[in-house]
């Protein structure tokens, strides 16, 4: 358990407790050996990207958001109203990003980057959690989330 209860965390060699996915990703980048970086370092192709992250990010916490108001909140005090903005926000980030994703291959072009890691973590959270939300609405970003698995670090550890 994270000190403030929250996911994701990272546990850095000085036993620093990161927190926040942009925190987290501000070190690995900071830490990354050069050439194995996955942000350009500054401008808009950076700013760029920090959009997508940015989505993504949305997404997944949207998704936790609805887990916990389905399953912790007693089901008397649910509001239908917010569970539809939350849906409708999912499923306009999901547009957006299924507009922009590229027809074959990475939003990072020839390898996965930054970008794709948030969106690929968000489309298979909702796979999971929400596979309604999916449906078969979004088919770019479901085969960003397949080819997603060829890598390890992601078969091995998808929910």
């Amino acid at each position: 358990m994270t000190p403030v209860g929250r996911m994701p965390a990272l546990v850095i060699e000085d036993g620093t407790v990161l927190v926040e996915s942009s925190a987290i990703i501000d070190w690995l980048e900071d830490s990354a050996p050069e050439g194995k970086r996955l942000l350009p370092a500054t401008g808009i192709a950076r700013r760029n990207m920090l959009q997508l992250i940015g989505r993504g990010t949305s997404i997944s916490e949207k998704g936790v958001n609805l887990v916990y108001e389905r399953t912790r909140r007693l089901e008397e005090f649910h509001w239908g109203d917010y569970h539809a903005r939350i849906e409708s926000q999912i499923a306009a980030d999901l547009a957006g990003l299924q507009f922009m994703a590229p027809a074959s291959g990475w939003f990072g072009g020839y390898a996965p980057n930054a970008a794709d890691i948030s969106i690929v973590i968000a489309v298979q959270f909702l796979q999971t959690a929400h596979p309604q939300l999916l449906g078969d609405a979004y088919p770019k970003l479901i085969a960003l989330s397949e080819a997603a698995d060829g890598f390890p670090a992601f078969a091995e550890t998808r929910p």
